[in-house]
């Protein structure tokens, strides 16, 4: 998923997500993420994952990867919309 001049991949196997500059493929910044985070969604300054594996949605700052929130929907959260204002 492309925001905010960035690339942002996410490995649900692997429990993480990686920033990524588009023009020369660096990653600059990892952050761990429950198993099985594989969708992804954006809204303003925010990223917001879901677990395809274990229900958790989890909310993260899309400039720093830091963690905003995260809690368990469903025992399986297969995608996310998100309403900005």
């Amino acid at each position: 998923m492309f925001a905010a001049g960035r690339a942002y991949i996410t490995s649900g196997y692997g429990s993480s997500i990686e920033m990524v500059a588009p023009a020369t493929r660096r990653v600059l910044r990892r952050a761990e993420l429950p198993y099985g985070s594989f969708n992804l969604a954006s809204a303003g300054p925010w990223l917001i994952v879901t677990s395809v594996l274990n229900g958790e949605v989890t909310v993260l700052r899309a400039s720093t990867l830091r963690r905003g929130a995260e809690t368990k929907v469903a025992t399986a959260a297969r995608s996310v919309a998100v309403l900005s204002r």
